[in-house]
């Protein structure tokens, strides 16, 4: 526990260090600029330029974020009607059978053709 508590004090130590390091480079670098106009010129065309580029990729990255929750919704969207319109009625109940018809003929089962009329066609 204390070699942990050690180790994030030196690691924010030096990260302090480096801020601060970095601010005094670029305090000497703006003094620098302030001597020499043509400096401070292309100084700030390159500050224009790379907020340029990355305003640029900036919108890109937020179109592309925006293309991808809109096509989300619109998937959505199409689902969620999609299975409304597969919605189908209720299968219809089956209608009751018909009686069934008594035949009053109840003489037996007869043959429409004799056996022998059929073999001699062959």
């Amino acid at each position: 526990m204390k070699k942990e508590k050690l180790l994030l004090i030196i690691f924010l130590a030096s990260i302090a260090l480096l801020l601060f390091n970095s601010f005094a480079l670029t305090e000497q670098q703006m003094k620098v600029l302030e001597k020499d106009p043509q400096v401070l010129e292309k100084f700030n065309e390159r500050i224009s330029e790379y907020i340029r580029v990355r305003n640029e990729s900036c919108r890109k990255e937020v179109l592309e974020e925006a293309n991808l929750r809109v096509d989300s919704i619109l998937l959505a969207i199409s689902r969620a009607t999609k299975q409304k319109s597969l919605d189908r009625p209720p299968r219809p109940e089956k209608p009751p059978r018909p009686e069934m018809i008594q035949i009053k003929d109840t003489s037996p089962i007869q043959p429409l053709w004799e056996m022998d009329s059929i073999h001699h066609r062959k």
